[in-house]
């Protein structure tokens, strides 16, 4: 990085001199950003660049001629963040060299990527409040993370996991979590007959003890939890999950997510490691220090040189295939995601709106008063009992993420109100 013009040197400087400075900064600035742009395409599978790629080096003092200073690099403020630093890599002036430079450094067409791939390494129950999961382990062919699957249902089963290895025995398959004796044939024979174009669907189970209206027995019937499970796409939240962080909604959308699928019996939660939107931990948190200084989540990453979501979701897509899932209705509020699940069968997304925007006070707990004695038992109940008056952070990370990032909530709290179950696991609006 070039270092920035001290005000010393820019007070002795001529205005030709200084403006040429500047534009080697700009010109490196831009250089930086293309490459870190790069890069993320690479790992996003988007672009493939040559192995002899390089940085392009910053303009030297005889590059640039007079006549190359265009107006973008007049700037007059050296702390502008990589979002100007970005705009600055198609000046409207003429820039030959850098042109040049640019020109060289283009990647070829992108080619076809293999799709991620995903095995499962061990399958165990977990006891839960009313019940019990299945919380898998996968390795996947995109990173060397330990990704997650948190499964309601004891129909729901790995290909990767039941398949036969060599030389293993029945001790082996227990430990593992894998079928052993006569279960084995009949998982065998559920896992062969999902993929069969032939097989004929399944009945869907009866929603007992709910009163529903037509337009919900309707829903009902066309997307039965059989038919259609509900799944969240989930990525790691330290912060908000394990030390109840309420600078955002993650806590309370995973603890949501696990009350409506176990309600319904079965579902699935993938759990990927990608802490931060992609980031980490460690640059999460500068970007909290960014945060408290005044820049929203948005810009925090930008400042921070991080595209704003750096997610991905290719090992979502490997473990659902994995466990059968081929058709779901989707637990989120985030309009990105929906679009790159596209190639899965969603039927329908269903919203997740946060649930103290529709409390009746404003007191630390919870003002649902319909709000029941069995979530207060729940584990993760801290995050679906909080009132509003708590939530004033996480309610700015929301705005941000309705207004700038593009995410179905409704910019106005006021204006929300949260459906009775299971009515909201049954909205249906097509994709």
């Amino acid at each position: 990085m070039l270092p920035p013009l001290a005000p010393a040197d820019l007070a002795s400087a001529t205005p030709t001199e200084t403006a040429r400075a500047r534009a080697k900064q700009a010109h490196f600035n831009a250089s930086l950003d293309e490459a870190l742009h790069r890069l993320e395409c690479q790992k996003s599978g988007t672009v493939t660049p040559p192995s002899d790629w390089a940085l392009p080096a910053p303009v030297a003092d005889g590059d640039l001629a007079d006549g190359d200073l265009a107006a973008d690099d007049l700037v007059t403020d050296a702390s502008t963040c990589c979002a100007s630093r970005a705009s600055s890599a198609t000046p409207s002036g003429p820039r030959p060299r850098a042109a040049a430079a640019a020109a060289a450094a283009k990647p070829p067409p992108p080619a076809a990527q293999a799709p991620v791939s995903a095995e499962c390494q061990v399958r165990a129950r977990i006891p839960y409040p009313g019940g019990h999961f299945y919380l898998h382990v996968y390795r996947t062919s995109e990173d060397a993370k330990e990704h997650l699957a948190i499964v309601f249902g004891d129909d729901i089963r790995s290909a990767t996991l039941e398949a036969p290895r060599d030389g293993e025995s029945d001790m082996d398959r227990k430990i593992r979590g894998a079928a052993t004796g006569p279960l084995r044939r009949l998982v065998a024979q559920d896992i062969a007959a999902r993929s069969s174009p032939d097989a004929a669907p399944r009945e869907p189970p009866a929603l007992g003890g709910f009163d529903l209206d037509p337009a919900e027995e309707f829903a009902a019937a066309r997307l039965s939890v059989v038919d259609a499970p509900l799944v969240r796409v989930h990525s790691e939240c330290f912060t908000g999950e394990t030390v109840s962080s309420v600078r955002c909604d993650c806590g309370y959308q995973l603890a949501e997510a696990m009350r409506l699928i176990q309600q319904e019996g079965r579902g699935v939660i993938v759990y990927l490691r990608q802490e931060g939107r992609g980031i980490g931990l460690l640059e999460k948190l500068k970007a909290y220090n960014l945060q408290d200084m005044g820049h929203d989540t948005l810009d925090a990453n930008l400042l921070l040189n991080h595209p704003a979501d750096a997610r991905t979701y290719g090992a979502a897509r490997a473990i659902l295939a994995d466990l059968g899932i081929p058709r779901l209705r989707l637990l989120t509020n985030n309009s990105d995601k929906i679009r790159q699940l596209r190639g899965l069968d969603v039927v329908c997304h269903v919203p997740m709106p946060p649930r103290w925007w529709a409390a009746a006070d404003d007191g630390d707990g919870d003002g649902d008063s319909s709000c029941s004695d069995a979530i207060a038992q729940l584990p993760f109940a801290r995050h679906l009992l909080l009132g509003r008056s708590v939530m004033s952070e996480a309610d700015r990370y929301l705005r941000t993420k309705a207004e700038r990032m593009g995410h179905m909530l409704a910019a106005d709290p006021a204006a929300l109100t949260i459906p009775r179950m299971p009515t909201s696991a049954l909205y249906v609006q097509d994709v």
